[in-house]
């Protein structure tokens, strides 16, 4: 079958309660489902920062949202004083402390980690500031646990094992 040539999108759910400049993760954060798991089964949450009058790389603020029965709720927002979200940069989110459930990553303005538990509650934020502009979670040594792997001066885990100023920072514990 040929396309006729149109294309009519609708928008069928908008968030305009600030400026988004990041392409926003889509992951599942709580147990709506109520079977004492999070996966799959659950709804997603959609998590993004924000930022306000044009300052895309100052004082974010970390959103997630969900579409419950047909409706857009945000589920909370995340804002520090002390070593603010970056707003202009990615989030990862994964599990980083083997405890069942999601974690999110950011970067700071101030070039540093901080992770998140799935409320958006602050877990720990890096003593390093080195650079992030990426955040990734990977198992890089097959171990099982993911390590959060942060591109920035540093960008290449092959140049990070080289060189003891670049970091993995290694999550092998209960962080909440």
């Amino acid at each position: 079958m040929i396309p006729d040539g149109t294309f009519n999108p609708a928008v069928k759910y908008h968030w305009n309660k600030g400026t988004v400049m990041m392409a926003p993760i889509v992951i599942q954060l709580d147990d709506d489902n109520c079977d004492g798991k999070v996966d799959e089964r659950d709804i997603p949450e959609i998590v993004f920062s924000q930022f306000i009058g044009g300052q895309y790389n100052n004082n974010g603020t970390l959103h997630a949202i969900s579409i419950v029965g047909g409706e857009l709720v945000e589920k909370w927002s995340a804002h520090f004083d002390v070593d603010r979200i970056n707003p202009g940069r990615e989030i990862a989110c994964g599990d980083i402390d083997g405890v069942a459930g999601n974690e999110l990553v950011v970067c700071t303005e101030n070039n540093k980690v901080r992770a998140l538990n799935a409320k958006g509650e602050a877990l720990w934020t890096s003593a390093w500031a080195g650079g992030c502009i990426q955040p990734t979670l990977a198992d890089l040594d097959g171990d099982g646990l993911a390590e959060v792997v942060i591109e920035g001066w540093c960008s290449m885990a092959r140049r990070a094992r080289r060189n003891p100023r670049c970091q993995a920072l290694r999550t092998r514990r209960r962080l909440t």
